[in-house]
């Protein structure tokens, strides 16, 4: 398809969109660079060649998008397959890495037990053997049982509750512990 346009007053030149795809894009975009809006005809043909590249682009669009469908629908087939797989590795490791930490902390505990402790021997047993790939790092982790009592040092506000209150009532709120008071911003119209 080939469009005339204006680069230079009474100048047309014919431009063949298959550059646009394959041929020489940098002409093409040399071409509409160099296009000068001077008159209302500049513009009518400025309006028929978006319509035509528009047009063009949606007929490539539309012949693209089966190959596209099929590669997207073997992709997902193979990430798939991939997933689960690795997904049966997962588990297989997951449950050994469980019952090797549930063996190497009851074998800790019965370490301690054995030794004799005391305020000043409160050293971790050595390692009782060497393992290729894997290593046991001691980590310490909660469980809250009765929320009351926890001692207050302890306990942090909602404040996205207290702002959400404040937000909503503004002076009106009234929170034990909470002064509420006005802060404007300013804001700048450009």
């Amino acid at each position: 398809m080939k469009i005339p346009y204006k680069t230079e007053p009474e100048t047309f030149v014919s431009m063949d969109h298959e550059q646009l795809i394959t041929a020489d894009p940098d002409h093409v975009r040399d071409l509409i660079i160099g296009m000068h809006m001077t008159t209302d005809a500049d513009l009518s043909l400025a309006d028929i060649m978006i319509g035509r590249l528009r047009r063009d682009k949606k007929q490539i669009e539309e012949e693209y998008q089966e190959p596209v469908e099929r590669a997207h629908k073997a992709h997902k087939k193979l990430t798939t397959e991939r997933n689960e797989i690795i997904g049966n590795y997962d588990w297989a490791e997951n449950l050994l890495k469980e019952k090797m930490k549930a063996y190497n902390m009851e074998a800790d505990r019965k370490a301690l037990a054995e030794a004799e402790v005391t305020t000043t021997s409160m050293s971790r047993p050595k390692p009782r053997s060497q393992l290729k790939h894997t290593t046991f790092i001691e980590k310490w982790k909660y469980r809250i049982t009765d929320s009351t009592r926890i001692p207050f040092e302890y306990l942090i506000p909602n404040e996205k509750a207290i702002a959400a209150t404040v937000r909503s009532m503004g002076e009106l709120a009234n929170i034990e512990g909470v002064q509420v008071y006005r802060d404007d911003e300013v804001r700048i119209k450009t």
